[in-house]
């Protein structure tokens, strides 16, 4: 993660095939510098491993989905509205 970040200008200069993530938890955080170098790749297709469960909120969700399907999971707030808002009439 931290080559990506020191030669990212070098890895966009070319499409990739594939673009898969050890320790996805790494880029769970959106408005991270990281998340935001490795999104702006380009590549047509994407895969995350982890061995992390996401365990702080749906946010975090939002952030690995989003970088697997932008064209899908493209609001935030949409996002938060579909599963946060269902989540919260339940536990009340």
């Amino acid at each position: 993660y931290n080559i990506i970040l020191q030669d990212s200008a070098v890895f966009r200069r070319r499409p990739w095939h594939y673009l898969i993530l050890d320790e996805a938890h790494n880029i769970r955080n959106f408005k991270s510098k990281r998340w935001q170098t490795l999104l702006a790749l380009r590549a047509r297709r994407r895969l995350l491993l982890t061995g992390t469960p996401l365990q702080n909120n749906l946010m975090e969700l939002w952030s690995l989905l989003h970088f697997l399907m932008p064209h899908i999971f493209q609001s935030h707030s949409e996002f938060k509205q579909w599963f946060a808002s269902p989540m919260d009439a339940m536990i009340e």
